[in-house]
C-alpha cells in the first residue's frame, strides 16, 4: 500500500492517543486505530497482537515496533530501501536484456 501510518503515543505509559494515516487504502484500516484509541491500547498490545492473515492492519504492529525502538526500525527502513533499489536495478537490467 502506498501512504504513511503514524502512531501518537504517550510516552509515559506508551498508550496511543492517536492515528496518523495517509494514502490509497486509508479508509480501510482507520477503524482499527479508532478502536486502539478509545480502547486505550499500548504499543505492547498491538506489537503481541496475532492476525488471522495478512492484511493491512499489521501495519500498525509495524509501526508499533518502530515507536518502541526506533534505532531499529532506521535500520530496517536502510535495509529494505537498499534491498528495493537492488531489486529495481536487477529488474531494469532484465529489461534492458530483452530490447
Amino acid at each position: 500500500p502506498d501512504g504513511l501510518l503514524k502512531l501518537v503515543v504517550d510516552d509515559a505509559d506508551q498508550t496511543i492517543i492517536g492515528v496518523h494515516i495517509v494514502g490509497t487504502d486509508a479508509c480501510e484500516i482507520i477503524h482499527y486505530g479508532m478502536e486502539l484509541v478509545r480502547g486505550k491500547r499500548t504499543l505492547g498490545d498491538v506489537i503481541q497482537s496475532t492476525f488471522s492473515a495478512v492484511t493491512f492492519h499489521e501495519l500498525y504492529q509495524c509501526a508499533a515496533t518502530a515507536c518502541a525502538d526506533p534505532e531499529a526500525a532506521r535500520l530496517r527502513r536502510r535495509s529494505a530501501g537498499a534491498a528495493w533499489a537492488a531489486a529495481q536495478q536487477e529488474t531494469q537490467a532484465l529489461a534492458d536484456a530483452w530490447k
